[in-house]
């Protein structure tokens, strides 16, 4: 997986050159963040801008967010 040496330089970037491995990648982090706070870690990811941007990043997708909306309501 090919990821930036440096956090600030993940500016809307995608985790790998190979298209399966990138969603692969984003959702799994993007899981992750979103899980963070219902285990207890939402202030560390708050330390973490460039992760919570990628988050809100993959998020934006059209197709997340479409299954986010319809998905049933859980806690995980």
């Amino acid at each position: 997986i090919m990821m930036s040496s440096r956090p600030s330089q993940l500016r809307g970037e995608i985790f790998s050159n190979h298209l399966l491995a990138a969603v692969l990648a984003d959702i799994q982090v993007f899981v992750l963040v979103e899980q963070a706070p219902n285990l207890g870690y939402g202030a560390v990811v708050d330390k973490f801008p460039d992760l919570k941007a990628h988050h809100d990043l993959v998020k934006s997708n059209k197709q997340i967010a479409a299954w986010l909306d319809k998905r049933p309501a859980t806690t995980y």
